[in-house]
């Protein structure tokens, strides 16, 4: 897969984009996911979305709890893993759609992690990452930093409910139609191939 397909207008006519965010109880191997959110993009219009809260069958941290709003009251009801997961992965037909997501790293390891746990096939989908994309396209000192929210300041994107995960999909999304709107303007700006790949469970564990 090649970064270059994202300057080709017929593949991105055909490209079926699912912009992924997943929330968790922190950023170790060892924590889980909390909500579940993908927002499938499809010939220029959004055509649907899914969006989940997930149990995480522990404590939720004060500090994630001030971050994303969701606390131990909101989960305790809400379905396991075990019962989302396979939804979700249906809803996102991977790999035949690509991933879109910003550190598509982080997003593509717990959910590879959370498929090893349930006896799940993780099909490896080609991937768009936002933040070398935008690292590729907006070198700072043109923007202050390369996080979600930063990003969504400089080009107007509004996102009230930040660190949710379907308001974070959609505003990832919104950032990959600016960004590709800055590259189709810019003249030969050639972009690394950590921009569009196929992520490894080698890469993953690196």
């Amino acid at each position: 897969m090649s970064a270059d397909l994202l300057t080709d207008p017929q593949f991105l006519e055909n490209l079926t984009l699912v912009s992924v965010d997943i929330e968790t109880t922190g950023l170790g191997d060892s924590d889980a996911i909390t909500e579940l959110a993908a927002v499938k993009y499809q010939k220029g219009q959004v055509v649907e979305t899914f969006s989940s809260l997930v149990n995480p069958g522990r404590q939720i941290p004060v500090f994630i709890t001030r971050l994303t709003g969701i606390d131990n009251q909101l989960v305790a009801d809400a379905p396991t893993l075990r019962e989302v997961l396979p939804v979700f992965l249906e809803f996102c037909d991977f790999p035949r759609s690509v991933l879109l997501a910003h550190n598509a790293r982080f997003d593509t390891r717990f959910l590879m992690n959370a498929c090893a746990q349930l006896g799940l096939e993780w099909q490896f989908p080609a991937s768009i990452d936002t933040v070398f994309f935008s690292r590729a396209l907006l070198p700072r000192p043109q923007v202050q930093n390369h996080r979600l929210g930063t990003l969504a300041h400089h080009f107007g994107i509004k996102n009230p409910n930040a660190h949710r995960a379907l308001a974070d999909a959609y505003t990832c999304l919104e950032l990959y139609k600016c960004l590709l709107d800055v590259l189709h303007a810019a003249d030969g700006v050639e972009l690394p191939e950590a921009v569009f790949r196929t992520l490894t469970e080698a890469d993953i564990n690196d």
